[in-house]
């Protein structure tokens, strides 16, 4: 599952994604997510959350209320244009890895591959 508020961004790893093989959930804001995950019993193997959403909701808080829905701690990527050490620290209080925008495919995929392993 991606959660990204920009179109183009949400676009462009939709689409990387499903060129390697992922199925792939996109969605643009936290209720979106929820909508999806209350109407099945979707699981993902991954989860791609941007660190700020709109209406300054964080993306780290999203995370984990999706894992709490999902009942199991499923592996996050935080993904932030925020290069800050704090954006850092608080992905990894919660045990997210963090990737940096603009995200750069060699890097997205092999901390993929690290994490799915």
């Amino acid at each position: 599952m991606c959660l990204e508020n920009e179109p183009a961004v949400l676009s462009g790893i939709k689409t990387l994604l499903s060129d390697w093989g992922c199925e792939v959930l996109a969605v643009r804001d936290r209720l979106s997510a929820l909508a999806c995950i209350h109407s099945g019993t979707f699981v993902p193997h991954l989860l791609l959350v941007d660190y700020h959403l709109d209406g300054n909701v964080n993306g780290i808080g999203v995370a984990d209320e999706l894992q709490a829905c999902w009942g199991s701690e499923v592996p996050s990527i935080i993904i932030t244009a925020d290069h800050t050490q704090d954006a850092k620290r608080a992905a990894s209080a919660h045990g997210y890895q963090v990737l940096p925008k603009p995200i750069k495919p060699a890097a997205l995929r092999a901390l993929m591959n690290r994490m799915l392993a």
